[in-house]
């Protein structure tokens, strides 16, 4: 895939990068499941991933840089050049069972042996060939899941589950040094716990389902701009925070009030916070590594929710039916970026949506005329500060109409 970046949109030439970027994804699971007695399930199963991509980046700092204005280089700019690639091997084994202790009780037991390497190289952006960083790594891990569910009637179950989890390691593909590039960033782990119950009332016409959670990070891996090791200047890595402790709370519910009107709604809550993290903050130097425990951790908002409401009109004459549906979503305030500044806040905001659709009888195919975020708000929905001088931010779309057609082979 090829894409061109104009971080301005302004009609000045400072700063732009062509990308062009080639990826090859193959994957194969293999699975057995079987009901062994009458109290127990299984299933075994192996997984191979193949990943690998080259890339070329063309960047060009153009005639309207301040650095070109102040004679810092040539009249027409700088252009710089990079390029990369990496082959990644995944293979996993796993086997998970479900064991009835009564009518009522079940436990659950798994787990995953998780293999990655990876090999990769990179000419940072500028660098000339002698600069270019080798290096290959991998990683591996153990992790298991257990639990226990109880029914409490016909349509209501209790449950209660432990989780480990595994994020291999990797490296830094827009690295700015070669230090940065040939230096692998750590696995990330994590421990979860959950307890819930899921209910289907009133004669089945309501759907309620109801969860609490608590996850414990270790490494957590972070995007974000740094200070180069032993060099003037920043980099785009990916860091380990030390620890992240989140707990939480999430329902959501769908209700058949009639035979055609349905209403359905989600809501969250989350609280998340580091244990135990040092970061560069903008403006430090190679050596300023602070105490950022206090800091909001990114992209993670307090409150979450949403509602809708779905009214069906049979059309007999075509068969089939017609769905007018509203809904909204919510999202608290949060940073895009690790320092939290200002420029990377995703201001809370509703967006409203609605839709009409028609479906064929047989269900092959949908036809709809829709409309998102109807009050055209603006929101963020990404943003990386540089070397305080700018911010990459992206914006979700603004008020939107169009129409959709899906087809079922």
């Amino acid at each position: 895939s090829d894409y061109y970046n104009d971080y301005f949109g302004e009609p000045l030439a400072v700063y732009s990068t062509i990308r062009v970027v080639d990826r090859e994804t193959f994957s194969q699971e293999f699975r057995f499941a079987q009901q062994a007695t009458d109290k127990l399930n299984y299933v075994v199963g192996l997984y191979y991933q193949d990943n690998q991509y080259d890339y070329e980046n063309y960047t060009s700092l153009g005639p309207d840089h301040p650095f070109t204005l102040a004679g810092v280089w040539g009249p027409e700019g700088l252009p710089l050049y990079a390029d990369g690639s990496q082959d990644a091997e995944a293979y996993a084994v796993f086997a998970e069972g479900n064991y009835n202790l009564t009518d009522a009780m079940r436990i659950t037991l798994g787990i995953r042996y998780s293999d990655e390497e990876k090999d990769f190289d990179l000419l940072p952006l500028g660098f000339p060939e002698e600069g270019r960083a080798v290096n290959d790594d991998s990683w591996d891990d153990v992790t298991y899941r257990a639990g226990i569910d109880y029914a409490l009637g016909d349509n209501m179950m209790a449950y209660f589950t432990y989780a480990t989890g595994f994020k291999s390691g990797g490296f830094n593909e827009q690295a700015g040094s070669t230090i940065g590039a040939e230096t692998p960033y750590d696995p990330e782990e994590a421990d979860s716990f959950e307890l819930g119950l899921k209910s289907d009332l009133f004669d089945n016409t309501l759907r309620l389902n109801l969860a609490a959670f608590y996850v414990e990070y270790t490494d957590l891996q972070l995007d974000g701009v740094v200070p180069i090791d032993q060099a003037p200047g920043q980099e785009s890595r990916v860091t380990n925070a030390a620890e992240v402790n989140a707990y939480g709370v999430e329902a959501d519910m769908l209700w058949l009030i009639t035979d055609q009107l349905t209403i359905d709604g989600t809501i969250g809550y989350l609280d998340s916070e580091y244990d135990d993290f040092d970061c560069n903050l903008p403006g430090d130097d190679v050596d300023g590594l602070v105490d950022c425990t206090n800091l909001d951790v990114k992209r993670s908002p307090e409150w979450t929710g949403s509602v809708g409401a779905t009214f069906n009109i049979p059309v007999e004459q075509w068969g089939g039916g017609l769905d007018l549906n509203a809904n909204g979503t919510y999202t608290d305030e949060f940073y895009n970026d690790v320092p939290n500044t200002v420029a990377s806040m995703h201001e809370d905001v509703w967006l409203l949506n609605a839709s009409i659709s028609y479906t064929t009888e047989n269900q092959n195919v949908r036809v709809s005329i829709f409309g998102r975020n109807l009050t055209d708000e603006e929101y963020q929905t990404s943003g990386l500060g540089v070397a305080n001088l700018w911010s990459f931010s992206t914006y979700g779309n603004p008020e939107t109409y169009g129409i959709e057609v899906d087809v079922r082979f």
